[in-house]
């Protein structure tokens, strides 16, 4: 009985503890921003962003990430990626990252990706619309210029 009780005592800690960490990510999560550095830019952040217990998952977990390029090729550390509940930047708009120095956006905020969304990528002159939905993950997994083009916008 008194294994039971422990038991029991020591499932509602662990409970309460998940709970109260997943509400903090969901609300303030660390997301990529135009002043920091990152690294590995243009390959596949949930490699190792996103996979139980190797040191950079345990360090950052990414819920989204990947890497903006200009249309000459170079990196664009000055875009903006947003998600969208619709189409062409129609409807809600779910979230919006910065690139960073090394042009490389992330975060990792809860996002609820039920339904899908859809990815715009931003700079200063330039406007490119992802026109499937996309329901989370590594971009840079698909966006690797072998499976599907880069993701780019002019500067």
């Amino acid at each position: 009985m008194k294994k039971i009780k422990i038991s029991l005592l020591l499932s509602c800690f662990i409970f309460v503890f998940a709970c109260s960490h997943f509400d903090t990510i969901e609300k303030s999560g660390r997301v990529s921003e135009s002043n920091r550095k990152s690294h590995n830019s243009g390959e596949d952040c949930m490699g190792c962003h996103n996979k139980d217990m190797t040191e950079a998952s345990i360090k950052a977990w990414w819920n989204i990430a990947g890497t903006v390029y200009r249309n000459s090729g170079g990196l664009n550390n000055t875009a903006r990626i947003e998600l969208w509940t619709e189409p062409k930047a129609k409807g809600l708009k779910i979230l919006s990252l910065n690139t960073d120095k090394d042009a490389n956006f992330y975060t990792e905020k809860i996002i609820n990706f039920k339904g899908g969304c859809y990815p715009v990528a931003i700079s200063e002159n330039d406007t490119s619309f992802m026109n499937s939905t996309f329901n989370g993950g590594g971009c840079n997994g698909c966006h690797d210029n072998k499976t599907t083009r880069k993701i780019w916008v002019s500067q």
